[in-house]
């Protein structure tokens, strides 16, 4: 079922390791929660320096990743995102 007027976050980030010592960490999601349209900011570390292959999932629906660093991804909820976790691959 999709679910248009809001969707929850539940956030489990993981990225696809490049060259990188560091793993990435996701320390904070803002906001917790929002209808489909939100842009969603995910900070952390470890993420890139720039995007890559590396795409943000809302519970298997592609989101569009609006800005990328090694620090902060800004991603707009989809229109098929329902209720679930967030992933980054």
């Amino acid at each position: 079922m999709r679910l248009k007027s809001f969707i929850s976050l539940v956030v489990v980030l993981l990225c696809t390791l490049r060259a990188s010592a560091v793993a990435p960490q996701v320390v904070a999601t803002s906001p917790l929660a929002g209808p489909v349209g939100t842009q969603v900011q995910i900070s952390g570390n470890g993420f890139g320096t720039t995007q890559g292959s590396s795409t943000v999932v809302f519970n298997s629906a592609n989101a569009t990743v609006m800005t990328w660093s090694d620090t902060l991804i800004t991603a707009t909820v989809p229109s098929a995102a329902v209720t679930g976790p967030v992933k980054g691959q």
